[in-house]
């Protein structure tokens, strides 16, 4: 995993399905304005090397009571099933945190 976090800087990660198997994911980091935006770039690693087709993914902070809004929005996907693949993943990962986080 590498992050510069830092706009124009980039991101990669290494993700591992429960099978074992390795999905590596990048992008470019195009905004950031703290605390409250953050937004990059988001490509899958194909087979052949290649970069898959790149989405723009915006996280958006705002105080909410004594809690933290978090506002999320990717687009634009190439094909419906990989925007509602990324739904199951998103909404897993945000849920994974409310739990924690509460």
């Amino acid at each position: 995993q590498s992050h510069d976090l830092r706009v124009g800087g980039t991101w990669r990660t290494v993700m591992l399905s429960p099978q074992g198997e390795r999905h590596i994911v990048s992008g470019v980091y195009r905004e950031i304005s703290r605390p409250r935006r953050l937004a990059f770039t988001w490509a899958w690693d194909q087979d052949d090397g290649s970069r898959g087709h790149e989405t723009l993914v915006t996280i958006e902070l705002s105080a909410k009571g004594e809690g933290t809004l978090l506002k999320l929005t990717q687009a634009e996907f190439a094909e419906t099933e990989h925007r509602d693949n990324h739904r199951l993943g998103w909404d897993s990962s945000l849920n994974d945190l409310q739990r924690i986080f509460g």
